[in-house]
């Protein structure tokens, strides 16, 4: 049996397994869930914890700035110190692409605290869709 710390709901729901018991993803497939329901999430979306969420679809349509990279950096991190307590973030860097203008890059470092090895999360975020 997974501790309750190791495992979390699937999001998207995967479904009832064979033992009828809903499917919970476990270590870092479960991380880069909440991590992604972080990032799509709005503040106060969620009931009962009305910080929990970045919601970078409010970043649409602002100009790639240092300012707007430093705002989305800055909640994010604020947001995975809160709300994923298992990993280690060890290094997350929000910077400019430089081929796309209208492009943020977002790359997490980040390491499980009961694994020992590291793993990446990347992903961009399009200012001008």
């Amino acid at each position: 049996m997974l501790d309750i710390a190791q495992r979390m709901m699937s999001f998207p729901l995967g479904g009832i397994d064979k033992d009828g018991q809903f499917n919970f993803s476990t270590d870092n497939q479960s991380v880069r869930e909440v991590i992604w329901g972080l990032l799509a999430t709005r503040p106060g979306e969620r009931l009962h914890a009305e910080n929990f969420g970045v919601g970078l679809h409010a970043y649409l349509h602002f100009p790639n700035t240092e300012t707007t990279r430093s705002l989305i950096r800055e909640n994010l991190e604020m947001n995975i110190r809160a709300y994923e307590p298992r990993i280690q973030l060890r290094e997350l860097i929000v910077e400019a692409d430089t081929e796309r203008p209208e492009q943020i890059n977002i790359r997490l470092h980040y390491q499980l605290l009961n694994l020992e090895t590291p793993d990446v999360l990347d992903f961009s975020l399009n200012l001008k869709p």
